[in-house]
């Protein structure tokens, strides 16, 4: 099953003291470098979904604790959940769901400005009650000068047993490319675009 490309135009580090390496660049595109050894940060996303033909509203909420092991190598542990209210055949429903944790792993193979192409990868098991998921992530990138551009190939495979005596498979490939540019050391602009296809179990 297809789904259309996401177009995102970001803003980034309006409010940012300096350019620093552990810095988010886009939404979705990852870039190579990791925390400095001994770095901890915290970094909660929010995301709003809505716009269906029938009421729907949803927030999506992901709490990430990030910790540099080494100058190459970073760990970081996810906490998701989610809220959604709808209309149903006679209702207004809400809903929440906790959606278990995440357990990510990052080495930079090769660093973005020193070398002639930034290299990193990527690994994040996740578990909640209801699903178990695997991902795995190349990313490339590269800074020449105020302009970088990184590029993510994504591969996830879940595992989701919410119905009795039955377990659903799926294969998530996902496609990643980010550019922006850096007005200042404190500002930048880009545009990302993101190709997501789902494949599940016996599907085309």
């Amino acid at each position: 099953m297809w789904k259309q490309s996401v177009f995102v135009l970001g803003v980034i580090g309006l409010f940012a003291p300096g350019v620093g390496a552990s810095e988010r660049r886009f939404t979705y595109t990852y870039g190579s470098d990791v925390l400095n050894a001994g770095a901890l940060e915290v970094e909660p996303w929010t995301t709003f979904r809505v716009g269906r033909d029938d009421f729907y509203s949803r927030l999506d909420h992901r709490l990430e604790l990030e910790l540099g092991l080494t100058d190459r190598l970073q760990t970081a542990w996810y906490f998701n959940w989610h809220a959604t209210t709808k209309d149903e055949t006679a209702a207004r429903v809400t809903e929440f769901e906790w959606g278990g944790v995440s357990w990510e792993w990052k080495y930079k193979v090769l660093d973005a400005v020193a070398d002639p192409i930034g290299l990193a990868l990527y690994f994040e098991p996740s578990l909640a009650t209801h699903e178990a998921e695997l991902e795995g992530k190349l990313i490339l990138d590269k800074r020449i000068g105020d302009f970088y551009t990184a590029f993510n190939t994504v591969v996830e495979h879940e595992w989701i047993y919410e119905n009795k005596g039955k377990t659903e498979r799926e294969v998530v490939v996902e496609l990643d490319l980010g550019a922006t540019y850096f007005f200042t050391p404190a500002f930048s602009a880009g545009v990302e675009v993101r190709n997501h296809n789902e494949f599940p179990s016996g599907g085309d």
